[in-house]
């Protein structure tokens, strides 16, 4: 509830209520909000849906603020041991987004939110909503969220330059929604099984350096979405003892657009680009847990990649390849199998379902 009191509406601003995490700005052109666990940013640490890894393979430059928090019952940070199951990057930590679950036979919200300038201007508004349910064994649930920011404002101080006038921040404006479908069976009191689909997207700008005309980078995205679709299961196999797997598939597609000029309506320079980012992430994964019922061995991950780039399994922004003015999505393939185990112990919050 702590999300919906101070009106937190993506996680980037939510986990400055985390004692130990911090969000922050990286600057520059990239206009990206990142997150920090004890000093540890994006690239030491994790994220996931549902105990689902969200990775970028390329470079995992994740922008925090494209997430938002409407659909959340809570955000778990991990500060300490991290598996390495959980995928690369995680010696700093994991954050672990824990989609809603319905309690009531039947249940349904409406909130709607607003931001205002210091002059009493609009300048955001958010809208997010659900319904759903639950039976004795089943339950069903429905939620969507939109947020929008149009402008911010520079300080009333501020003296016009030749690449910002003052009045609202040229450039500072960007829009995120997302839909999330999830349905589960619970057979009994101890066993699990949902199939979670989630769909967001996201447009956003960066404002400009207000005095440097020589070097600035005209950037913007047009696009950032995320597309995943998980079955999670937990089953008992003894009293203390049972399984939990994990099979999903995530893509994610972004698109960089670099222009000549502060009205981003020419790509005649050098400097001026279209790159495009497009990454499917399929993967299974099994995790006995208890009392030692099974053999570590039968612990066992498959993963496939597909990824854009001619030659190189890097995508156009790892590798400084762009694409001017052009659509095309140049096609290479990557899969790879791994096995591994992992101690036997506690259950984990972040590993499924009964979060």
């Amino acid at each position: 509830e702590a999300l919906r009191k101070f009106d937190k509406v993506s996680i980037d601003q939510a986990l400055d209520l985390v004692p130990g995490a911090a969000a922050g700005n990286t600057g520059g052109s990239r206009n990206e909000r990142v997150a920090f666990i004890r000093g540890f940013d994006r690239f030491q640490t994790t994220l996931s849906i549902d105990g689902v890894r969200v990775f970028l393979p390329a470079d995992n430059r994740i922008d925090f603020a494209r997430f938002l928090t409407a659909d959340l019952s809570e955000i778990q940070v991990s500060k300490g041991y991290v598996s390495v199951l959980d995928g690369p990057g995680g010696v700093g930590g994991a954050i672990n987004l824990v989609t809603r679950k319905p309690s009531e036979p039947f249940e349904g919200a409406i909130r709607l939110g607003a931001g205002f300038d210091g002059d009493g201007s609009l300048n955001s508004n958010s809208v997010s909503g659900r319904i759903g349910g639950r039976s004795d064994h089943v339950y069903a649930q429905i939620s969507g969220a939109r947020n929008k920011r149009t402008h911010w404002a520079p300080p009333d101080d501020y003296r016009p330059t030749t690449l910002e006038n003052g009045g609202n921040r040229d450039h500072s404006d960007s829009e995120d929604w997302r839909v999330n479908a999830k349905v589960g069976f619970t057979p009994n009191a101890t066993d699990e099984y949902s199939l979670t689909y989630t769909r967001q997207e996201g447009e956003k700008n960066a404002p400009y350096h207000v005095t440097d005309t020589a070097s600035t980078r005209y950037w913007t995205w047009p696009y950032w979405n995320l597309d995943s679709i998980a079955l999670l299961t937990k089953t008992q196999v003894a009293d203390n003892a049972y399984v939990k797997t994990r099979f999903y598939r995530n893509t994610f597609e972004n698109g960089l657009f670099s222009y000549d000029n502060a009205r981003q309506n020419t790509q005649t320079l050098g400097r001026a680009f279209r790159s495009y980012y497009d990454d499917v992430r399929a993967l299974g994964d099994q995790q006995p847990e208890g009392g030692g019922l099974l053999p570590p061995r039968q612990a066992r991950r498959v993963a496939a990649d597909l990824r854009p780039g001619p030659g190189r399994a890097q995508a156009d922004h790892d590798r400084g390849h762009h694409l001017a003015g052009s659509g095309r999505h140049p096609e290479v393939r990557r899969q790879g199998r791994s096995g591994g185990r992992r101690l036997l112990g506690p259950p984990r919050p972040e590993d499924g379902p009964g979060l």
